[in-house]
């Protein structure tokens, strides 16, 4: 003969007792309702491509980003003269109009491509040249004492240094970067040069989203978003029971105070 069913005897819970579970239950469920949004699958991805490109005199390299088969920049070594002298310019030219290299001093006539360092965000709010961005200039002067020479712009002679770039695709505004190695040699007036080598470069596939110098996957994104950060905070609290709910109420109220 089946068993009954035995009835559960309904227990009483003293008030304190009853205000921490209903406290904990409402942290658990949003700590897990913000991290399982976290875990949802992105399709934002960071596409990056080692290279081992070249510029010397009068060469040039063309910058495929995101490697459809069009050309979206141009790195190039420039020769000029001018009375007295001439000029070995290093630029980087965008192919479409809604393209740019990201620059210094835009503004004005004496706009330059920025040589940014790993870590440095790309993104809207960064001023962009359509034209075309000189990289490094080496001036290359005679007079009655011989020959003189001296260097200017971001680019001279430098290593691992970034250019930040703004692609214009179909679906919006992407941003990128390409790493570049940059030296001035000098053998002779005829051979002078700047040799640039290109040995990656990188852009993100979510229009408008920023990307950092020299990162090269989702993993290595900026800064942790404060929803990231309240959720891991709520977990923190429930491992540590409810003595850790003040912590967050604390960490709340000093993040509140210094951005007042």
């Amino acid at each position: 003969m089946p068993r009954s069913p035995r009835s559960r005897k309904k227990q009483n819970l003293s008030p304190p007792l009853h205000h921490r579970l209903n406290a904990y239950t409402l942290a658990a469920s949003a700590a897990g309702v913000s991290l399982l949004a976290l875990a949802q699958p992105s399709e934002a991805e960071v596409v990056y491509t080692p290279a081992h490109g070249l510029v010397t005199r009068h060469g040039s390299y063309a910058l495929d980003l995101n490697n459809d088969g069009v050309v979206d920049f141009t790195i190039a070594d420039i020769d000029m003269h001018f009375d007295g002298g001439s000029l070995q310019s290093l630029a980087a030219v965008p192919a479409e109009k809604g393209d740019g290299v990201m620059c210094g001093r835009c503004a004005s006539r004496f706009a330059y491509a920025e040589a940014l360092v790993q870590g440095d965000a790309i993104a809207k709010g960064f001023s962009f040249m359509s034209g075309q961005a000189p990289m490094a200039n080496a001036y290359l002067i005679s007079g009655g004492s011989g020959q003189s020479s001296y260097f200017s712009l971001p680019f001279a002679n430098v290593n691992h240094r970034y250019l930040g770039l703004r692609l214009q695709l179909p679906d919006g505004i992407h941003f990128g970067w390409a790493r570049l190695n940059v030296q001035f040699v000098y053998d002779s007036f005829e051979t002078r040069t700047w040799v640039a080598r290109i040995t990656g470069y990188a852009y993100e596939t979510i229009p408008g989203k920023l990307i950092k110098a020299g990162q090269i996957s989702e993993d290595e994104a900026s800064v942790l978003p404060d929803s990231v950060g309240k959720a891991r905070l709520a977990l923190g609290a429930l491992a540590l029971g409810f003595i850790g709910i003040p912590i967050w109420r604390r960490e709340e109220s000093e993040s509140e105070s210094r951005v007042a």
